[in-house]
């Protein structure tokens, strides 16, 4: 009798735990969508110049898996169950690519996984020290762009940027969607520097 009266407590015991517990929050995977339509085929002939993207460097906090919101107190934290479904620096170089393609009707957009340097006649070079959400409800992307000849470095165009604009609605879903925006109006901003250099 003792033993199934001890037994009963373990099986209770078991079920009370089982249910105090907390279910494990689901992991979210986040992508920075392109826009709809695929990169412009522009071939040799037709184009005027070729203008390469050079790897994105980006600050170490943006490649962690973790989407990054920034707190009142100037303090990062990276998220748990909100992450990127690819390394940021790629993601970004390849929205830059999509996006320009768009933009410069005349000119090839290359990339340095699919051409050499030696091809091109400008260089883009860009470094992200920025990419994230904040507490009070806006995206910021940050750094600095150089325009410049792949053969001789020398420098045709620089600037630094910073780019914010507010959620249209809270959570990491809109923080993500409001980062690819501001990632368009940066191609905005590089395709009218690319177009006073043809």
């Amino acid at each position: 009798m003792r033993k199934r009266i001890f037994a009963g407590w373990m099986l209770a015991a078991a079920l009370l735990t089982g249910c105090a517990t907390p279910p494990t929050p689901e992991v979210k995977y986040y992508l920075l969508s392109s826009s709809d339509s695929e990169p412009r085929p522009v071939s040799a002939g037709n184009s005027r110049m070729v203008l390469g993207i050079a790897p994105v460097t980006v600050a170490d906090y943006i490649n962690t898996e973790g989407l990054a919101l920034l707190s009142s107190e100037n303090q990062l934290r990276i998220a748990r169950h909100h992450r990127w479904a690819e390394k940021p620096e790629h993601a970004i170089a390849r929205t830059l690519q999509t996006d320009l393609s768009g933009l410069l009707k005349a000119v090839r957009i290359d990339n340095a996984q699919e051409s050499s340097s030696r091809l091109w006649d400008l260089r883009l070079r860009l470094h992200v020290d920025q990419f994230h959400g904040t507490e009070s409800g806006e995206a910021i992307i940050s750094g600095f762009w150089r325009l410049d000849k792949p053969d001789s470095d020398v420098v045709v165009a620089s600037q630094r940027f910073l780019l914010r604009k507010p959620l249209n609605q809270p959570g990491y879903g809109e923080m993500v969607k409001t980062l690819r925006s501001l990632l368009g109006d940066l191609s905005q901003q590089l395709s009218q520097e690319v177009n006073n250099r043809q």
